[in-house]
Order: structure tokens, then C-alpha cells, then sequence
């Protein structure tokens, strides 16, 4: 629920509601809200778009801080990781 918490609090943030941020992004509404409760993980594009238009990169949507911290971390996971780790607490897969 890392992406959810991270994007309502980025939404937020910016004073933008699940409506204008669809409409900066071509998404929906509910979209985003499935993605803030925890109930949908969005392709990576999806991500980009979001993060383009609450002007951050990608990595801010999965943590706070500065991404360059990550380089030097021996367990710096790639987004594509992190989504399907996203995957499986949604699908209750604990492997």
C-alpha cells in the first residue's frame, strides 16, 4: 500500500483532487482512487504519466526522500520489482 499512501499524499500535496489529477493524465477518477485504497496497480506508463504531472520522478511514488540514496542500497529494487511485490500483498501471494 506503499504506491497508494505515496500518491494520495503527492495528490494531496499539490490541492489536486482523483478528478483534475484523470484529467491532467487521461486516467480516471477511479482509477486512482482503486490505486490509493491499495485495490489496483497500474502499468508502468500509468506511473510515468502520474509522476510527470505531479512533477516527480517515478521512484517518489514508492518512497519518500531522495532517490539517489537508492543507488549505493544493496537491495535497490527495479519499479518493475516494487509493482510486482505491489502485486502480491493485493493477491495475498506471500512467496
Amino acid at each position: 500500500m506503499v504506491l497508494g499512501n505515496r500518491l494520495r499524499h503527492l495528490r494531496e500535496s499539490k490541492g489536486l483532487s482523483h478528478r483534475e489529477l484523470g484529467n491532467l493524465t487521461g486516467d480516471s477518477a477511479s482509477l486512482l482512487m482503486r490505486v490509493e485504497s491499495g485495490h489496483a496497480i497500474p502499468p508502468m506508463e500509468t506511473l510515468e504519466r502520474w509522476a510527470v504531472a505531479l512533477g516527480v520522478a517515478v521512484s517518489a511514488l514508492f518512497f519518500e526522500g531522495d532517490a539517489s540514496q537508492l543507488r549505493d542500497s544493496p537491495c535497490r529494487l527495479k519499479a518493475e520489482d516494487l509493482i510486482s511485490l505491489s502485486l502480491k500483498r493485493v493477491h495475498g501471494d506471500s512467496k
